[in-house]
C-alpha cells in the first residue's frame, strides 16, 4: 500500500498493528509472558523511575488514572510489580517492580532495539531527522485547542464536534 495524504492516518493505525504483532513475538520467544506490548510504556517508567504512585505513573505516561489502574493490575498479577508503602505517607502505597521485572529487563531492551533496527533500518540519520521533526509538526498541529473547541461546542463555528 502507498501511503498518501488521505489515508495516513489508516497507515499509521497498520504500522502500530504490524510492530505489536513483532514485539509480542519477540516477547513469547524469550518467555515473557503477561505483559501486553502495550503496557511497555508503564513497566519501563517505573522501573527507570523507581517506586511511584498511580498518579504520577499516568503524568508521565500521558494516560488516564483509570487506565494505569487496568494495567497495575495486571502487572501485579502476573508478579511484575508490587504495592509498597509510601514512606513519606503512611496512608499512601506506591507502585514498584519486583526482581522477577528486574530479570526481564535486559530482554525488554533487546527487543527495543530490534524493533528500531527495524522500524530504521535504510534510513539515514538525516531521514530519522526528517521524520521526527515531520512527526512532531503533525502532533503539534492536532493538540487540543482549548478556545477553538468551546467555540465548535456552542456552535460559533461550524464543523465537527470538540475534539478530545
Amino acid at each position: 500500500m502507498k501511503i498518501e495524504r488521505n489515508n495516513l492516518v489508516y497507515a499509521l493505525g497498520r504500522l502500530r498493528r504490524r510492530a505489536l504483532c513483532i514485539l509480542e513475538r519477540e516477547m513469547t520467544r524469550r518467555g515473557i509472558n503477561g505483559i501486553a506490548p502495550s503496557f511497555g510504556d508503564v513497566f519501563m517508567i517505573v522501573a527507570a523511575g523507581g517506586p511511584m504512585s498511580m498518579k504520577e505513573i499516568a503524568r508521565r505516561t500521558y494516560k488516564d488514572k483509570s487506565t494505569i489502574t487496568g494495567v497495575v493490575k495486571a502487572l501485579e498479577r502476573h508478579g511484575y510489580f508490587k504495592r509498597v508503602a509510601d514512606p513519606e505517607d503512611g496512608r499512601a502505597t506506591l507502585i514498584s517492580i519486583t526482581p522477577k521485572a528486574v530479570k526481564i529487563i535486559p530482554a525488554l531492551g533487546e527487543i527495543s532495539a530490534l524493533m528500531n533496527e527495524r522500524l530504521f533500518g535504510g534510513l539515514s540519520a538525516r531521514q530519522s531527522r526528517t521524520l521526527f521533526l515531520l512527526l512532531e509538526k503533525m502532533s503539534s498541529n492536532l493538540k487540543y485547542d482549548e478556545t477553538r473547541d468551546r467555540r465548535q461546542a456552542r456552535g460559533i463555528t461550524p464543523g465537527r464536534e470538540a475534539a478530545c
